[in-house]
C-alpha cells in the first residue's frame, strides 16, 4: 500500500497579487506586516529568495496528497 504526504498547495506572490488585484509590492508589504503567511525560499536557479503563500488563504483547497515511495 502507498502511503500519501500532505503537500500544501503554494501561491507565488505574483499569483497572489492577481487574486487579489494588487500590485506585487502590495503583497511584499502585507508578507512583512504579518497581514499574509508566507514561506520564503531560496531560488534553485538564482541567488535570490522567493515567498510561496499557502493557498488556503485565498480560499483554495489547501492541500493535495502526494504518494511516497
Amino acid at each position: 500500500m502507498t502511503e500519501s504526504t500532505i503537500v500544501p498547495a503554494l501561491l507565488t506572490v505574483t499569483e497572489v497579487a492577481r487574486r487579489l488585484g494588487v500590485s506585487r509590492q502590495r503583497v511584499h508589504q502585507r508578507i512583512q506586516s504579518g497581514s499574509l503567511k508566507a514561506e520564503r525560499v531560496q531560488s534553485v536557479t538564482a541567488a535570490k529568495f522567493h515567498y510561496l503563500l499557502p493557498a488556503d488563504q485565498f480560499g483554495e483547497a489547501p492541500a493535495y496528497a502526494a504518494p511516497t515511495a
